[in-house]
């Protein structure tokens, strides 16, 4: 992104399970500690984003374009690419419900804190 090169993105239509990482980690960790009582509650688990916090590839790189004033642009690279499937998701229900740790809409702000954070660390590398 810092060249100024546009960003080719394989499947802007996309929807993917957008979390910051600090969100599963923090379910982790709940779900550790009650572990640490509740041996029982050993199983498989996800934490993921709340199905209707679901979001396209194009929209998250249109908020941190946002960030970068309008910049990279990006095209729809459509040609030669693997297949993909169109929606992914988690189910973090078992997960949310054990934990006591409800997802909620942090798609928008974990996007938006990633375009910031990457924009402060173009700038930074730009005076360095």
């Amino acid at each position: 992104m810092a060249d100024g090169q546009a960003l080719h993105v394989r499947n802007p239509d996309a929807v993917r399970p957008w979390q910051h990482v600090l969100n599963p980690l923090y379910g982790y960790l709940l779900l550790a500690q009650e572990l640490w009582d509740k041996p029982d509650l050993a199983d498989a688990w996800n934490f993921g984003p709340a199905e209707e916090d679901a979001r396209s590839v194009g929209w998250v790189v249109e908020q941190v374009r946002q960030r970068w004033q309008g910049q990279p642009d990006w095209t729809h690279d459509a040609g030669g690419n693997e297949h993909e499937a169109r929606y992914l998701k988690l189910d973090s229900l078992p997960g949310a419900v054990a934990s006591g740790l409800a997802p909620g809409d942090r798609t928008r702000s974990g996007a938006r804190q990633h375009g910031r954070l990457v924009s402060e660390l173009h700038v930074r590398s730009r005076h360095a």
